[in-house]
């Protein structure tokens, strides 16, 4: 990476960081939103699809972005590797272990795509209050609780993912325990709503999002 990309990655980060690295989570099979959500268009955002945009975030904080796809590569023509799970069907966790064992860089972001309000400098945050606080775990925290998917991760969870995977315990949280210095930060602080961390589960979900942003094209329409 040359020094200039490293200063502007870095200025964007607010934080002398070493290295990081970024994972898009996208292999879920969308079942209530009906179509694969990743391809949806980005509310807001004309000609981008949230699997991008989440990239496009990721892309400001990070020195390396790939997909954790499951178990199959995914999205090839976006030209971004993947981080593949070792067994089909554990779940994100599994996407996680297999996130930690792909980097080896000093922090990992992880975004859902399917949370298009959230952002770069949001990601910024979490980072710097993981280093200033040395954490192993920095996780976005909203009034329905913690979102493992938009959170950053440090090599020192891998050995405990594993673990819990060992026991059958697939729960995002599952490897959070006192040997992990774990913390959050609340999105109502550093973003003023919990509707940046909001998922998009749903077509009413995404319709509600839609609407709040303004029209919008999704990829391939015209305005």
């Amino acid at each position: 990476m040359s020094s200039s990309k490293e200063q502007q990655l870095r200025g964007k980060r607010e934080s002398p960081l070493s290295s990081v690295d970024g994972v898009v989570f996208c292999g879920g099979a969308s079942r209530r939103m009906g179509a694969d959500k990743a391809e949806l268009g980005a509310p807001g955002k004309p000609g981008v699809t949230l699997l991008e945009n989440a990239i496009e975030i990721l892309d400001g904080v990070a020195d390396n972005v790939r997909l954790a796809t499951g178990a199959t590569p995914r999205y090839e023509k976006l030209g971004r590797a993947c981080v593949l799970d070792r067994e089909a069907g554990l779940g994100p966790l599994s996407g996680l272990a297999a996130a930690l064992e792909w980097t080896d860089a000093t922090y990992l972001c992880v975004l859902a795509c399917d949370m298009p309000g959230v952002s770069a400098e949001l990601f910024a945050k979490l980072l710097r209050h993981a280093e200033e606080s040395s954490l192993d775990a920095c996780l976005l925290e909203t009034a329905g609780g913690v979102e493992p998917l938009c959170a950053v991760y440090r090599a020192t969870c891998r050995t405990a993912v594993e673990q819990a995977l060992s026991r059958g315990d697939r729960r995002m949280t599952a490897f959070h325990s006192v040997d992990l210095r774990v913390g959050t930060l609340l999105a109502e602080q550093i973003a003023g709503s919990d509707e940046v961390a909001k998922n998009l589960n749903t077509r009413a979900d995404y319709a509600r999002v839609q609407e709040q942003a303004g029209p919008s094209t999704r990829p391939g329409e015209s305005s």
